[in-house]
């Protein structure tokens, strides 16, 4: 796999890293802003759909590179594909831009008794009746500044409802299983949002039906 690391948490909980070119941060940026602004999806802090179960696979992510986002998406699907490493012909994908505002996010992560709110792209996909993915990624493109303690990490829960962390940078690439619980935390003394763009993703194998006439 290219320039992609394993980071085991446990036995029973691993995800992946990889990089992407974040050196030009600010038109990533406005591309972000002119998405969300054009495709507003649900009322949150920030939130669009860049692609909806729309791509082709011919053995290679099949799409035309016209802007910054195209090209990142591309690294975050081709990082699932390596790590998936096995035969398929069939590829599934949702992918969207995501804004969490430093101050006074309207986006919910805990509930009334502090508790985290996790979620997990399997259970949102069903609901949303979209395939359930292998794989989720997040593509870092603007980290929180300021950070104290826990601010701004991702966190993670393993299947015995332990609670992992990791601090992403920017142009990070976390790869995950699809069904896996985690949740971003706030940043209260940050001066930056937190900005991604992340994807679900399904590779499947199946038979093609031949005809026999």
């Amino acid at each position: 796999m290219n320039n992609i690391k394993e980071i085991k948490f446990s036995p029973t909980l691993s995800i992946w890293k990889s990089k992407f070119d974040v050196s030009n941060k600010d038109k990533i940026l406005s591309e972000c802003k002119e998405l969300i602004k054009n495709k507003p999806k649900v009322n949150t802090d920030g939130y669009a759909y860049y692609i909806n179960n729309g791509l082709k696979y011919n053995g290679y992510v099949d799409i035309e590179i016209k802007k910054e986002l195209d090209s990142i998406m591309c690294s975050g699907i081709n990082a699932c594909i390596d790590i998936h490493n096995q035969k398929f012909n069939e590829i599934k994908t949702d992918v969207w831009v995501n804004v969490v505002r430093a101050q006074n996010p309207v986006q919910k992560n805990y509930k009334t008794n502090g508790s985290l709110v996790f979620h997990n792209h399997v259970e949102l996909n069903i609901l949303n009746k979209l395939p359930p993915p292998l794989y989720t990624f997040v593509c870092y493109i603007q980290m929180p500044d300021n950070l104290l303690g826990d601010d701004a990490v991702l966190f993670m829960e393993d299947i015995d409802k332990s609670v992992f962390s990791i601090l992403p940078d920017e142009g990070d690439i976390l790869i995950m299983k699809g069904d896996l619980p985690h949740v971003p935390n706030y940043s209260p003394n940050s001066t930056k949002d937190r900005v991604v763009l992340a994807g679900s993703i399904r590779m499947d194998f199946s038979k093609l039906n031949k005809s026999l006439i």
